[in-house]
């Protein structure tokens, strides 16, 4: 009985040896094929296990990001800026979307103050309405002005008289905006804060907060102003302060090229809805 007993004791223990090797064995072959899965994985990745595939990835998040912001707020397609015979002059920038086919395209600068500038002119203007269903223009305005028309001073100059006779106080500054490339983008804005009428439902006049942004391009022989018009409440229903800074973020300068009218007529023409080409 004894001899018995201790054979069954070593079995019993031989038997647990041998479950416990198993056991060992089994998670040793899963570890190995998870390890296995987890470098296949990170190779399809494109991981080089350096940090590189990491550092490109974030780069192309943020690229993407950028593209998103301005996509997302601008058309797609460059509005080319025209002198007074509709020759390029070799800026161009991609115009906010809420400036669609229902704008009103015009070959004069129909913002307050800014009528009587020299040179060539062309004004998209686009009703939109505020959180209460009130409705004001929304203008962009482009004029392009000869240096050699700029005889008595510079465009600068009579920019910054006819601010100040709408707003005293409003100056040139140099701002920074954000580009598609990251790189900054440096321009000089004049800000004027005022009032504009404008008519009820009814027809009745009521005067409404407003701002006039005004942005000054140097364009070899032309100088090129930017002005936006934004009533308050449509700026802050329809994101416009973030579109306008974003739009003027895509000006790209270039010298102009010579003789090309068919570039010229890109830009769309006045006197009427807006032209294709530009949208």
């Amino acid at each position: 009985m004894r001899l018995r007993s201790l054979s069954d004791q070593r079995f019993a223990s031989v038997a647990r040896s041998d479950l416990l090797f198993k056991r060992v064995a089994n998670i040793v072959v899963e570890f190995w094929k998870l390890s296995t899965l987890a470098l296949v994985l990170i190779i399809a990745a494109g991981c080089d296990l350096t940090g590189q595939y990491d550092k490109k990835f974030l780069q192309a998040l943020d690229e993407a990001k950028r593209r998103s912001a301005f996509d997302d707020q601008l058309h797609a397609m460059f509005t080319d800026v025209v002198d007074a015979s509709r020759q390029p002059v070799g800026v161009k920038l991609r115009l906010p979307k809420k400036f669609d086919n229902e704008s009103k395209a015009f070959a004069q600068n129909t913002i307050t103050g800014l009528s009587d500038m020299p040179g060539s002119a062309y004004t998209l203007v686009r009703e939109l309405d505020d959180n209460s269903g009130a409705k004001a223009p929304c203008v962009v305005a482009i004029n392009t002005v000869p240096k050699s028309a700029q005889k008595n001073e510079p465009i600068s100059s009579a920019v910054a008289k006819a601010a100040a006779a709408i707003s005293a106080g409003s100056k040139w500054e140099d701002v920074t905006l954000p580009t598609l490339s990251g790189q900054p983008q440096a321009l000089k804005r004049m800000r004027i804060e005022t009032k504009i009428p404008v008519p009820d439902a009814k027809g009745k006049i009521r005067s409404i907060d407003c701002r006039i942004d005004i942005y000054e391009i140097d364009a070899g022989s032309n100088a090129v102003l930017v002005a936006w018009m934004t009533p308050q409440g449509q700026a802050q229903k329809h994101n416009l302060e973030r579109a306008i800074e974003a739009s003027m973020g895509t000006v790209e300068i270039a010298a102009a090229p010579a003789g090309d009218a068919e570039a010229g007529k890109a830009a769309g023409g006045p006197g009427g809805k807006a032209a294709s080409g530009c949208f």
